[in-house]
């Protein structure tokens, strides 16, 4: 959303684990998911009419945080390059 929202605010964030690598346990979809979550709220995206438009249901916002995770377009919204696996939105929903 970094190009349709007026002013982002940013945080430091540190995180910590033990999970093993490749483990098949959605950590990188569950890490998205709340930092996605974390991150918009404390920019205040989800009051924006952007952010309403587009992600105007949990699966929209399953599918764009899915499409965070592996570097996809999502409607108008430009991909970057992805941070975890070339799958869909499913995990990002059941997260949700």
């Amino acid at each position: 959303m970094h190009s349709t929202a007026a002013q982002l605010c940013f945080a430091e964030v540190g995180l910590a684990s033990n999970l093993p690598p490749a483990a098949g346990v959605s950590s990188s979809s569950a890490l998205t998911v709340g930092l996605t979550l974390a991150l918009s709220g404390l920019s205040e995206l989800p009051d924006t009419e952007a952010w309403r438009t587009v992600m105007a249901t949990r699966e929209a916002l399953a599918g764009y945080i899915g499409a965070i995770e592996n570097g996809h377009e999502f409607g108008d919204l430009a991909g970057e390059r992805g941070v975890g696996t070339m799958g869909g939105a499913q995990d990002q929903t059941a997260i949700l």
